[in-house]
């Protein structure tokens, strides 16, 4: 593949920077919420009421941190979604568990399973009935992807012509058509891409709902450090690797 115009170049670098910049706020977060958690396991005394009202303060922020990162990836999708798909401010072993540009969706429930043990009947009952319209939605998508990809060589050299250096004014009639079969597989993974931030969202945003405000805090922070640990192991290495919901 040819090298990244200066403009997908400059894109990808200054998205990058975010990027590295929004890790560190993370980590800020978790220990934030990781406080809590330890404070909970010690059964301090101090008025629920009132500590459920920090906790919910602090939850907001760690949701307002994934809007960011959604609202900042929307960016860069709207100046070339093919650089969301190659993620080159990630590192390869990040790269391996990317689903249409992000984690898949479904992880979530995971999660929760692994972290959040103590939900009554109604929590589980609502848990289940998200995971399914959620995993319902995602194969949807996955199977949407699947027909994107199927057509192999062809999306391939589409993906390379969107991302190789500007073009001059077209010479031919085939080149035109090129760049409509670009413009037409790019508006596809718009849509898919959009869909599946929608999906993201709506993933961790209703399973906070159902979930109290000491349980959304176990959960939050059981994302956020496998999110971590994935960056983190993907650029170091040792232990056993990224455990999700631990």
């Amino acid at each position: 593949m040819e090298a990244l115009p200066e403009a997908n170049r400059n894109t990808a670098v200054n998205f990058g920077v975010f990027h590295e910049q929004w890790l560190i706020r993370q980590e800020e977060l978790l220990r934030e919420l990781l406080q809590w958690i330890e404070k909970d396991s010690a059964g301090r005394p101090e008025s629920m009421e009132v500590d459920d009202g920090i906790r919910m303060d602090l939850i907001g922020r760690v949701l307002a941190q994934f809007r960011e990162y959604y609202e900042a990836k929307s960016r860069v999708k709207d100046i070339n979604v093919f650089l969301l798909f190659s993620a080159s401010w990630l590192n390869p072993f990040e790269r391996m568990f990317l689903w249409i540009t992000g984690f898949k969706p479904s992880i979530v429930f995971r999660i929760v399973n692994n972290t959040v043990t103590d939900r009554r009947e109604d929590q589980s009952r609502r848990m289940d009935e998200l995971e399914r319209e959620v995993r319902a939605e995602e194969d949807e998508l996955t199977a949407a992807l699947d027909l994107v990809q199927s057509s192999g060589p062809v999306a391939s050299r589409m993906v390379e012509l969107a991302m190789r250096l500007p073009r001059e004014a077209p010479m031919n009639g085939e080149v035109l058509t090129e760049d409509a079969a670009v413009e037409s597989l790019s508006r596809c993974l718009v849509v898919l891409v959009e869909r599946a931030e929608g999906l993201r969202g709506k993933a961790v945003v209703r399973v906070v709902q159902i979930l109290s405000a000491t349980q959304g805090v176990r959960f939050l922070a059981a994302v956020m450090r496998s999110q971590l640990r994935l960056a983190h192991w993907g650029r170091h290495g040792g232990g056993d690797g990224p455990n999700v919901g631990n």
